[in-house]
């Protein structure tokens, strides 16, 4: 593909492995979701691949003008597997926000896009992503960042996975209640502490400010009763590691307020028994690159056990010297390296995180050119392929113009090379 570009200046291409964009010319793989051009192939190429649409959103809007549009009863909605009232098709519907008619997507026989035409009505929300589509926008809709669409999308995520969404709504940072916080953050119930009140076995509440663990308002309402009793306004959630404030009636970003670190990191280590692969606040750029090794296109396996006490798995990578040290979860060896030689920059084979110890924070290694040679070898020796993360996805490129004009149509994913 190298040689055509060189060869032709054909310079876009996408890549079968995970559906990147890459131009030649720019040196920069492309934000395919966010250059409309790109959106015929991006779709194909995914349903090619997988068989289905793609959950993936193009630019979703905020807000929408068509809100006013939305059926007052949002709360109560048909069940994700109701087939399409026109054709029964049985899966993978579509949702009419207005009127609570369950259609088939453009996919099948584009019975939702007929409604639309005769309805007007414009708000759909998929029951196969649990995406929201504006037809009179032509695009997809934030339904996390848009109030109105909140019931139906929590609601929607409940009948399709049996529990309450994962996602935040607008998580706000920072919060002017964190002083009610507990000191002692870093000490707290196991995740599968029962509701103190109800008994409720899983997927309670933990309470920020005196570690009661209660129910959530999906089940019996006890951590929104303890609020109302306390004012006791925090709470992390034992099913997805979100917080809440009830005080601010949003999420937080537990990933940005740095007083909820020790937490977060905590619930996650007795939840998932290894250190989170989530970083707070990611620093772009770090003053430190320049102590990095000269070679990292070579570096050690990701199964190297620590060199000093052995511990077998997930351990760090010095990026300086090219140690291998187990964390400070284990035995702190590779914090003591720091201490001991001023080695800032590590790698962790866990989850390709890069840490900064003279920063105190993690690195956007994405966005650091010095680090892609270490970051992608590390991909590679681990997974066994190419990364599928994109550096520094560039919005729009210059180079559109040379797009092929009939890109709904292309070959299948597993076409063998031409050459």
């Amino acid at each position: 593909m190298l040689q055509h570009f060189h060869q032709t200046s054909h310079c876009l291409a996408l890549s079968y492995s995970d559906l990147s964009v890459w131009c030649y010319a720019c040196d920069s793989y492309l934000d395919a979701r966010a250059i409309m051009q790109l959106k015929p192939v991006s779709e194909t190429a995914y349903i090619l691949k997988f068989g289905g649409a793609p959950p993936f959103r193009l630019v979703a809007r905020t807000p929408c003008d068509h809100s006013a549009s939305l059926s007052s009863d949002l709360a109560h909605i048909p069940a994700p597997d109701t087939p399409c009232n026109r054709c029964h098709h049985p899966s993978e519907n579509w949702l009419c926000l207005s009127c609570k008619d369950v259609l088939c997507s453009r996919f099948v026989n584009k019975h939702m896009l007929q409604h639309f035409h005769q309805t007007s009505h414009c708000l759909a929300l998929s029951y196969s992503d649990l995406s929201v589509w504006c037809y009179a926008c032509n695009s997809y809709l934030d339904a996390r960042a848009i109030m109105q669409l909140k019931p139906v999308s929590e609601t929607a995520y409940i009948l399709k996975f049996g529990g309450a969404p994962p996602f935040c709504s607008v998580a706000r940072t920072p919060c002017d209640h964190s002083a009610s916080l507990s000191s002692d953050l870093a000490q707290i119930p196991a995740p599968n502490t029962p509701c103190n009140r109800c008994h409720h076995p899983s997927e309670n509440w933990l309470c920020l400010s005196c570690k009661d663990v209660l129910c959530s308002r999906f089940v019996n309402k006890h951590m929104l009763q303890h609020f109302h009793q306390t004012s006791h306004c925090l709470a992390l959630s034992y099913s997805d590691l979100s917080v809440w404030c009830y005080a601010c009636d949003s999420y937080l970003d537990a990933r940005a307020i740095m007083q909820l670190k020790p937490v977060s990191e905590t619930a996650y280590i007795l939840k998932f028994g290894g250190a989170p692969p989530f970083c707070s606040v990611a620093r772009t750029p770090c003053d430190h690159s320049a102590s990095l090794s000269s070679d990292l296109a070579h570096i050690p396996a990701p199964d190297t056990p620590c060199n000093r006490c052995h511990h077998p798995s997930e351990n760090w990578l010095c990026l300086s010297c090219k140690d291998v040290l187990c964390s400070r979860f284990v035995n702190k060896h590779m914090l003591q390296h720091f201490h001991q030689t001023s080695h800032c920059l590590a790698l962790s084979y866990s989850d390709l995180s890069v840490w900064c110890y003279a920063c105190d924070s993690y690195i956007d290694a994405r966005a650091i050119m010095q680090l892609k040679p270490v970051s992608e070898t590390a991909y590679i020796l681990k997974f066994g392929g190419a990364p599928p993360f994109r550096w520094v996805a560039r919005t729009p490129c210059d180079h559109s113009t040379s797009l092929s004009s009939d890109l709904a149509h292309i070959p299948a994913p597993d076409t063998p090379c031409n050459l």
